[in-house]
């Protein structure tokens, strides 16, 4: 029998609404990408060039091998790379946001690796897709429930088991559990709660009783939206007694996080 080669930390993101994008701005969306990453790692004491053993473009996204199993860096990390993400401003194209995924398992000299596999189901989740859809975070991260229990359950993380939703679902016809995190801890109380904690749907309208006699239709309310003062929109109904402030996003960081950092990027390609 084979020996098992050692087990190391495993981190993949994608973009979302990559193709959105007009194609001569990809390249550098995928290098903004490649230094945000990097960045995040390094303010958790992760260098790219010492302790990345391996980094895949994926086109839309990273796959990088740590050269251990500190998946507790990767998972904290995170926070970091949201606060990135939020100062990006790209010319034209939808907001730079991303699912991200992180998993643990043996990987060999030549980087083949079942959990590599894990990972990528994980990352294709549906309910995470869902969650990053329902949160005002730029990143919505799935963890495997091994690196939650050793992980995050055990206190190796800066954040604490309440901050993550345990979810269920099935990729490419496989079971996957998973717990779900993201940054401005906003999703609704349901999401998770679903038969085995899928992702919870609205049930739905009861069918009108046709012997019912005919209401009225209501007088829709219309808005009037003023200019912008500061971060917040002000505005007033004109109908329907309603009145619309949006205010601003706020999202949870770290004292002492440092987002600056070297350009350069390596993992087989250069930024």
């Amino acid at each position: 029998m084979p020996d098992m080669p050692p087990s190391r930390a495993l981190l993949a993101v994608d973009v979302e609404k990559y193709t959105a994008n007009q194609g001569p701005t990809l390249p550098a969306i995928r290098a903004t990408v490649r230094t945000a990453l990097s960045d995040a790692l390094r303010t958790r004491g992760l260098d790219w060039d010492r302790d990345v053993a391996d980094a895949e473009d994926t086109g839309d996204g990273f796959l990088i091998v740590l050269t251990d199993e500190r998946t507790h860096l990767l998972i904290d990390a995170v926070g970091a790379l949201n606060d990135q993400l939020r100062r990006i401003k790209l010319s034209g194209g939808p907001a730079l946001r991303m699912r991200a995924a992180v998993h643990a398992g043996p990987v060999h000299e030549d980087g083949a690796a079942t959990a590599k596999s894990r990972l990528c189901r994980l990352l294709e989740a549906d309910i995470l897709r869902q969650a990053l859809a329902a949160t005002r975070s730029h990143v919505a991260l799935a963890v495997s429930d091994s690196v939650f229990q050793t992980a995050v359950m055990d206190g190796y993380t800066d954040l604490d088991a309440e901050s993550f939703r345990q979810v269920h679902d099935s990729v490419k016809g496989m079971p996957l559990t998973g717990w779900i995190y993201t940054p401005a801890n906003d999703l609704p109380p349901t999401f998770g709660s679903g038969p085995d904690g899928s992702a919870a749907t609205a049930p739905p309208a009861p069918a009108p009783d046709p012997a019912a006699p005919a209401q009225p239709e209501p007088l829709a309310p219309v808005f009037h939206i003023g200019a912008q003062s500061g971060n917040q929109m002000m505005g007033g109904t004109v109908h329907g007694g309603m009145n619309y402030n949006a205010a601003t996003e706020h999202v949870h960081g770290r004292k002492g996080d440092n987002v600056a950092g070297d350009k350069k990027v390596r993992g087989g390609r250069d930024a």
